[in-house]
């Protein structure tokens, strides 16, 4: 999200910004908010950018909690900014990331008295102007961030909340900042939700329907034309293949006819005469049923 030209600020998802649904800014300038898909044992980190004129103290709260934030410096005003909050510092050399959880329900009535909190789900960033006072860093172990149980009946679509991850490498300052607020700070709220319940909701839009290979075929014009070409081809192979089987058959119908009348009862000619006796009789000669039935046939193939 955007505040001006200088300041914003994004939720890192696997090296990526998360989309950001929804996003609504105040009148007066001074505060972002936005709907982000949350996915149950994925790390994260919030990502901001600025060009401070003046020391500058940007602090987080996560599910209403509070986890050390970053300060601008003196000596980096008046330059572009970045820094990246990605957990808690355990030691001088440890880390341990945020990382998305899912909330545990139960059916356990004597949890129905009990109230969520209206920052669960909520990643906060204040930015304010500040006099920054150094000290020493000092550490603290890892604090108990077990994953919270609520009644099924108060989840209400939040369903996610933000733990430590394992402990990883990280080099960390030996200084901190103490900051005093001046002014009115600007902020940026991250509402974190499954990306079905966004979704339910109307918040982000559904997956739109995979077509089918069929479909995507019917509406590709160039698709169409390859599909007539080759019905136009089978089906004139099917017709050649179909007059070579009647021809084939012609012949061998052919053939049996002229075996029957083999042994001389029937003498045929050039000029389709038979003789009988001392006189010449032309004699026709009719196709059997067979071959009419057949030609027949040919005849209306081919039209």
């Amino acid at each position: 999200m955007q505040l001006d030209e200088n300041l914003s600020a994004h939720v890192i998802i696997d090296g990526t910004p998360a989309d950001e649904f929804g996003v609504t800014i105040s009148e007066t300038g001074r505060n972002a908010t936005c709907w982000i898909p949350s996915e149950t044992g994925k790390a994260f980190s919030i990502e901001l950018e600025d060009e401070p004129i003046r020391e500058t103290s940007y602090d987080l709260k996560i599910d209403g909690r509070s986890y050390p934030g970053k300060v601008a410096r003196k000596d980096r005003l008046g330059a572009k900014w970045h820094c990246n909050m990605q957990g808690r510092v355990i030691s001088a050399t440890e880390i341990c990331p945020f990382v998305f959880s899912a909330i545990d329900s139960t059916d356990d009535d004597s949890l129905l008295g009990q109230s969520l909190g209206t920052e669960l789900g909520d990643i906060v960033v204040t930015v304010y102007e500040a006099i920054l006072t150094r000290r020493l860093r000092t550490y603290k172990k890892k604090p108990n961030s077990g994953s919270t149980v609520v009644h099924e009946r108060l989840k209400k679509g939040v369903d996610h909340q933000t733990i430590l991850g394992d402990s990883k490498h990280f080099s960390a300052s030996r200084h901190t900042y103490h900051a005093d607020p001046i002014g009115e700070p600007f902020t940026f709220c991250f509402k974190y939700r499954p990306l079905a319940v966004l979704q339910a909701n109307g918040i982000a839009p559904r997956p739109k329907p995979r077509t089918s290979p069929a479909a995507s075929a019917h509406l590709n014009p160039r698709a169409d034309v390859d599909t007539e070409e080759k019905l136009r081809k089978l089906k004139a192979r099917r017709r050649e293949l179909e007059l070579q089987r009647i021809e084939d058959e012609i012949r061998e119908l052919e053939g049996a006819h002229r075996h029957d009348h083999s042994g001389g009862r029937v003498k045929r000619e050039s000029d389709s005469t038979a003789v009988e006796g001392s006189s010449r009789k032309k004699v026709k000669h009719a196709m059997p049923p067979v071959c009419l039935y057949t030609l027949s046939r040919l005849i209306r193939i081919t039209l």
